[in-house]
């Protein structure tokens, strides 16, 4: 039987390929000093640790971004950094 969890990182690892595609998304504004979504466009979330298989954001932190200043989201990018790294 074929792994799920597999075949969701296999399609993650692809879509990091091709994440250039929507040129608008993940932009600034020129006037504003938010740092862009970490969204790459792969919206998955992965049952067991409750993450985004694309942006490695909680359902919380995502629905959230919209609303979170600056500060807030540059902590969750901390986060997201830290969740990327851990093996």
């Amino acid at each position: 039987m074929a792994d799920p969890d597999r075949a969701a990182r296999a399609r993650h690892a692809r879509a990091r390929r091709r994440r250039t595609g929507n040129r608008q998304h993940g932009r600034r504004s020129p006037l504003s000093d938010d740092p862009p979504s970490p969204c790459i466009l792969v919206c998955a979330m992965d049952r067991l640790s409750g993450l985004c298989l694309g942006c490695h954001r909680t359902i919380a932190e995502i629905t959230g971004w919209s609303r979170a200043d600056g500060d807030e989201k540059r902590a969750i990018l901390a986060c997201v950094e830290k969740r990327r790294a851990a093996p």
